[in-house]
């Protein structure tokens, strides 16, 4: 069944008009009344749509960010042996939806959602280290090699977006690369290709 547009309407303009609220003066300080205001939709509208203020936060979060990282946030085509570039799916999505990236990332919804997001990097880039190394051998690397980037993504994210973007997606996503990619070679073995972790462990 195709959605309803006039409900997708609204609850678009309802979004719209909490992240425009949250970097005009923090997410803390909004009431539902501003939101509706702003949005120009009965109270009854935004009711039958959100439980409050914060389930809104989360449902922007999820449709447009979340969403759009889920499942995708790596190449599945990336050649054996390498490692695939981690930053780009979070880059474009934050391109695409820069107001509300903004506004997650402003000091009082920080907290809501960066957690979320942190958690989601963690699930995705725990699963594609596992399927691409010897996570058996190699437990622990893998785990900080998970959480190292997971938190590095986020900070990366959190300076871009309060500098207001100052560098093109492909710049950042480049320098993260290099800077990433460098100490994970060096550190995990493919589970085809491990020797010298073998060696090293046995010596």
């Amino acid at each position: 069944m195709k959605p309803d547009r006039r409900i997708e309407r609204t609850r678009k303009l309802i979004r719209e008009a909490l992240y425009e609220l949250i970097i005009e003066k923090g997410y803390d300080a909004i009431t539902v009344q501003e939101i509706i205001t702003r949005a120009n939709v009965a109270r009854s509208s935004f009711y039958a749509h959100f439980r409050d203020k914060d389930d809104l936060l989360f449902d922007g979060f999820t449709r447009d960010l979340d969403a759009a990282l889920r499942g995708r946030m790596f190449d599945p085509n990336t050649a054996p042996g390498t490692f695939p570039e981690f930053a780009k799916a979070i880059l474009q999505s934050s391109t695409t939806h820069k107001t509300m990236v903004r506004a997650l990332f402003t000091k009082d919804a920080n907290s809501l959602t960066t957690n979320h997001l942190r958690n989601l990097m963690v699930v995705q880039i725990r699963e594609w280290l596992h399927a691409h190394h010897d996570a058996q051998r190699q437990p622990l690397e893998i785990e900080l090699a998970v959480h190292y980037l997971a938190n590095a993504l986020v900070g990366v994210l959190a300076w871009w977006v309060h500098t207001d973007l100052p560098h093109s997606e492909d710049e950042v996503n480049q320098v993260f690369n290099t800077l990433t990619l460098t100490g994970l070679s060096s550190l995990l073995a493919t589970a085809s290709t491990d020797t010298s972790f073998s060696n090293k462990t046995n010596n």
